[in-house]
């Protein structure tokens, strides 16, 4: 059984807080948690981290809008500076770029992870949300480092992933990964050099490379099924929802449920593509139960579902038949 050294209630009130949007007071309860002595690190991983799961997981059931999940995630993100304002920890112990996986744009935690890691000495340039690769190697190759730490929060932006740890790999530099959508098994599958599941894990292996030098960067997958398949499929899903009768003029179909309807077919058909590349099919598997749920937080049909599915596949088939045979198992 774990420990939990902030009590419950304390995260129950500043989930409470955020539901009634009261910024003031949820900062100034962390502010309260901080000063009866409670260390960040517990605050951030059993008051925050919680919340903002409960915040995530309201959204993809339909009980929040989007506007009122940002607005939670931005609460959080100033009690996070709340926390640290007043912190002066030395950095003396190396350097480390945080940034999202090129695509990922939940930035929230790798700014978790840097303010956390400072407080362990290290110095770290936060770079925050969806990275281009490119940027990322031009700002490691003007301010070198220990390493990079890589944060993916969904499986759909693990090609992201692999393109940022490839050119992190160009310079030499290894890359420590985490996050939602990476265990440790699928870290090794992408390339990646190093994983941890927190800021304790992520100190451990930025500590032993910093100690015993880099380990052998490893081989990032070639992902030419990924390529072939992103490279087709904005235009092939948005076909494939017209088909179904989904289109932004039917009346079925509400223009404001675009988007989402939209993306989830998206994440379906690029994850599937990605799971192919990496070899690794429960990196499919584990959206499935988010595809659903977020297809039926807009009252679409899984009916619907099937059919823009379907025809996807069919103009997919001549790009890469084993994403479209993956795809197949996939039951709406």
């Amino acid at each position: 059984m774990t420990a939990h050294l902030v009590d419950r209630d304390a995260a129950q009130t500043y989930l409470r807080l955020i539901e009634a949007r009261d910024h003031r007071a949820a900062v100034a309860h962390v502010i309260r948690l901080l000063e009866t002595g409670f260390a960040p690190g517990d605050i951030i991983h059993e008051v925050l981290i919680p919340t903002q799961r409960a915040i995530g997981e309201a959204w993809l059931d339909g009980r929040l809008s989007v506007a009122e999940e940002h607005a939670a995630t931005a609460i959080t993100e100033s009690a996070l500076g709340a926390l640290f304002a007043r912190a002066n920890y030395p950095s003396d112990r190396g350097h480390v770029i945080a940034a999202c996986a090129e695509g990922d744009w939940h930035a929230l935690a790798p700014r978790m992870l840097a303010e956390l890691l400072r407080t362990r000495r290290w110095r770290v340039t936060l770079v925050g949300a969806s990275v281009p690769a490119s940027s990322l190697a031009a700002m490691a190759a003007e301010a070198p480092g220990t390493a990079i730490a890589l944060s993916c929060s969904q499986v759909e932006n693990l090609g992201g992933a692999v393109r940022s740890i490839a050119a992190a790999h160009q310079l030499g530099l290894p890359t420590l990964v985490g996050g939602a959508a990476v265990s440790a098994e699928r870290a090794a599958l992408i390339g990646a050099d190093g994983w941890a599941r927190d800021h304790h894990g992520a100190d451990e292996v930025l500590s032993r490379w910093r100690d015993e030098g880099p380990p052998p960067l490893a081989t990032t997958p070639a992902m030419e099924p990924y390529r072939a398949v992103s490279a087709v499929a904005p235009g092939i899903v948005a076909d494939a929802m017209e088909a179904a009768g989904l289109g932004p003029d039917d009346d079925l179909f509400p223009l404001h449920r675009g988007p989402l309807a939209q993306s989830t077919l998206m994440t379906l058909v690029v994850t599937a593509a990605i799971a192919v590349s990496i070899d690794d099919e429960t990196a499919f598997t584990d959206i499935g139960d988010y595809a659903r749920r977020a297809w039926a937080r807009d009252d679409l049909a899984p009916s619907a579902l099937a059919a823009a599915l379907a025809h996807a596949s069919s103009e997919l088939r001549p790009v890469d038949r084993a994403t479209v045979d993956l795809l197949a198992t996939f039951a709406p």
